[in-house]
């Protein structure tokens, strides 16, 4: 039998936050480019760095990236590149507070 696309991706390696940074950013700029091939490049190896122990999660965020695919291979970045830019902005690190002086 052979495995369904969301089985084959459930073993996949962890990608670090860094990388995942980078991916983003590169899936951005492919929207913006309006690069099919890129763009769909990117929401695979997302869907690859989905953690399975919160299936529930992992399911909904697999969705979405499959729909993004999809709307990249007919040419329609606009869904894409909202979804990377509110990733993007998720991911941001907070910068650290400033220590507050005692009164």
């Amino acid at each position: 039998m052979t495995p369904t696309r969301l089985e084959t991706i459930q073993d996949a390696p962890r990608v670090d936050d860094d990388a995942l940074q980078q991916l983003v950013a590169r899936g951005v700029a492919g929207c913006r480019a309006r690069d099919a091939h890129q763009v769909r490049d990117v929401f695979i190896q997302l869907a690859g760095a989905l953690n399975f122990d919160y299936e529930d999660a992992a399911r909904r965020l697999f969705a979405i990236y499959e729909d993004c695919i999809r709307a990249a291979r007919h040419r329609r970045f606009e869904e894409p590149l909202r979804i990377l830019e509110y990733l993007h902005a998720a991911w941001t690190p907070v910068p650290a507070a400033v220590p507050r002086r005692p009164s």
